[in-house]
């Protein structure tokens, strides 16, 4: 929830994201399907990320992961609205973040939330990128092996977007915005990229 300890205050900054992504991709199936319990507040952002490198005895190595969209703040050097009252938003920060547009966003005095929203390039890279696979190259090259990881992975996320999981007596949902990865990476899965919208 983008650091956020307090889950009322990760609640408004998926909020805020969703707010934000429909002005990107309003065809996202978060947007097109109705659900009874699934919303913007509790529902997760994650990429889906793909890439060989060199693993034991430099032989190529596939590895799956996905990563939360929403990075963990760098504090010390972002610049944080509720600190500044002085502060005004630009012309072109008002234009990117739709503030002319009417109240469609929540706000910090005159500041939207996803201002403060960071990319997940920041800290510890085991706090943003969970690892789901990892394939030697023998386990993955003309087996077949990858295309039936990556069809029961797109199976599973399809599962945490329709039906979520329960944590702590609070149904949480994920959703998939987004694919990672280099020309060769795409050019093997790239029939995947439609299973999870």
């Amino acid at each position: 929830m983008g650091g956020c300890t307090d889950t009322d205050q990760g609640r408004q900054n998926l909020e805020q994201f969703w707010t934000c992504y429909k002005a990107i991709d309003p065809a996202h199936a978060f947007f097109q399907e109705g659900h009874q319990e699934r919303k913007p507040s509790n529902t997760l952002v994650f990429a889906l990320h793909g890439d060989e490198g060199h693993g034991a005895k430099k032989g190529n190595t596939c590895v799956i992961s996905m990563e939360t969209c929403l990075g963990l703040p760098n504090m010390d050097s972002q610049w944080d609205a509720t600190r500044c009252s002085g502060c005004k938003v630009s012309d072109k920060g008002r234009n990117r973040f739709k503030l002319a547009h009417g109240p469609t966003h929540q706000t910090v005095g005159d500041t939207p939330l996803c201002a403060n929203q960071v990319t997940n390039l920041k800290h510890n890279s085991f706090l943003t990128k969970f690892v789901l696979g990892v394939l030697p190259n023998k386990y993955y090259k003309s087996t077949g092996v990858l295309d039936a990881f990556m069809g029961e992975l797109c199976l599973a996320f399809k599962e945490l977007f329709t039906n979520g999981v329960v944590v702590n007596s609070q149904r949480w949902f994920l959703a998939i915005v987004g694919l990672k990865g280099d020309l060769r990476w795409y050019e093997k899965n790239l029939q995947f990229g439609t299973l999870l919208q």
